[in-house]
């Protein structure tokens, strides 16, 4: 209903055909993902430095190729896996860097927060995947698919807003 323009006096579709070609469950479930991504950095930013999580995050690449090799059949060159892997060393020389400035928060709980930190990059490489796999299917412009997606996680957003107080 919200994307076929509702209840609306005009009549006129708040999405395009093609937007509309897309199950609203789709939205939710890429949306579903992202805010949960959110949930999860706000928690490790209590506990792990930004820089960190910034560096951990880069293991979205890692992941997103492997969920596009397996759920997509994309296949890749030479040249994608050495970048792949520049990234993973780059992220993983910067963690272990900053593991030693953490000290003693590494000891209580920072490592289970760095794996929180890590475990960010799976939902969202599998919510680009997702959008990708969309955008395939449809001839749904990416920017489209974004702002509907956007829409979706504020909504899921403003319903996890009691977990980010934990």
């Amino acid at each position: 209903v919200l994307l076929r323009g509702g209840g609306r006096a005009n009549k006129q579709p708040l999405a395009t055909k093609h937007a509309t070609a897309v199950p609203c469950g789709v939205y939710c479930f890429i949306a579903m993902l992202a805010a949960l991504v959110d949930l999860l950095q706000v928690m490790a930013e209590n506990h792990v430095m930004l820089s960190v999580i910034n560096m951990l995050s880069q293991a979205t690449v890692l992941l997103a190729v492997a969920f596009s090799r397996t759920l997509l059949k994309t296949t890749y060159n030479a040249w994608h896996y050495a970048g792949v892997a520049l990234v993973v060393v780059g992220a993983s020389l910067g963690v272990m860097g900053a593991r030693g400035e953490m000290g003693r928060s590494w000891h209580h709980g920072g490592a289970l927060f760095l794996l929180m930190g890590l475990s960010l990059s799976a939902p969202r490489a599998l919510s680009l995947c997702w959008m990708e796999r969309v955008c395939k299917m449809t001839d749904l412009p990416l920017t489209e698919l974004g702002l509907w997606v956007s829409a979706f996680r504020l909504v899921f957003c403003v319903l996890l807003a009691p977990a980010y107080s934990v």
